[in-house]
């Protein structure tokens, strides 16, 4: 914890509240990726992968994670449904 530095001590309790935020995001896609992967029916998977790309697309612009990394995870989600 910083010491008489009261910008650094606000950019603690900033990061902290940013860090709380975002993990909540990661676990929301992380749950839907797992339902998705244990679902068996073809036209829930379709609405799951909808879902997810629209969280990914979302956790892109307000950068919790990279536009590739975005890419790739809707790009193997996709390939996944086809086989």
């Amino acid at each position: 914890m910083p010491r008489r530095n009261l910008s650094a001590e606000k950019r603690v309790r900033q990061s902290a509240k940013r860090r709380l935020a975002h993990r909540a995001v990661k676990t929301y896609i992380k749950n839907r990726i797992k339902e998705f992967r244990a679902e068996t029916d073809e036209a829930r998977k379709e609405e799951l992968l909808r879902k997810i790309c629209s969280a990914l697309d979302r956790a892109a612009r307000r950068g919790i994670y990279h536009r590739n990394t975005v890419a790739r995870k809707k790009s193997r989600l996709a390939s996944s449904l086809q086989k």
